[in-house]
């Protein structure tokens, strides 16, 4: 038996603009994992961007801790991709759980990379995956983060919830 699986990377950022709600719903349709970065804004909502800036992947520039929901909400994050998914906006964490309960299936798994982490964060994080159902045995969620402190206080909070953290240097 074949434990692997085909893990998305920001969705199917090769085929869709990364970290949308496009690139999602394209890897769930095809049963694939998905691998998604959070990180919060000034007004503590959790939105789905890799970078510290919108500046590669919107019509924006800026930090996204120093911006609101609503500044992050009036870019658009599909046209530097492609015409074709122009108005794509940048997702909160809810809009993505939900894509993930809505295009998912019992088997999926989400791999949710936190870029900047605080104890709000991890109480919205998992109160957003229990409403949903996405803590249950059959769908894993693994949280990446560099700090052990932070995996072992998510870990402690739900034992459904797996964590990992990423090797980024040999030493």
């Amino acid at each position: 038996m074949n434990d692997s699986i085909i893990i998305a990377h920001r969705g199917l950022d090769e085929i869709y603009p990364e970290n949308t709600i496009a690139a999602f719903k394209a890897a769930l349709k095809k049963g694939m994992a998905i691998e998604i970065d959070a990180r919060g804004t000034v007004d503590e909502h959790i939105v789905v961007m890799h970078d510290d800036t919108v500046d590669r992947t919107t019509n924006g520039s800026g930090e996204v801790a120093k911006m609101t929901l609503s500044e992050l909400k009036d870019l658009d994050a599909g046209s530097w991709w492609s015409s074709e998914f122009k108005g794509e906006q940048i997702p909160t964490l809810e809009e993505t759980f939900d894509a993930v309960k809505e295009h998912g299936t019992a088997e999926t798994t989400l791999i949710l990379e936190m870029k900047t982490l605080d104890p709000g964060s991890i109480r919205k994080i998992c109160s957003g995956l229990s409403q949903r159902n996405l803590l249950s045995k059959t769908v894993g969620i693994g949280l990446i983060h560099q700090s052990v402190d932070v995996r072992r206080r998510f870990y402690e909070g739900d034992s459904d919830f797996q964590c990992a953290t990423v090797a980024n240097s040999a030493g």
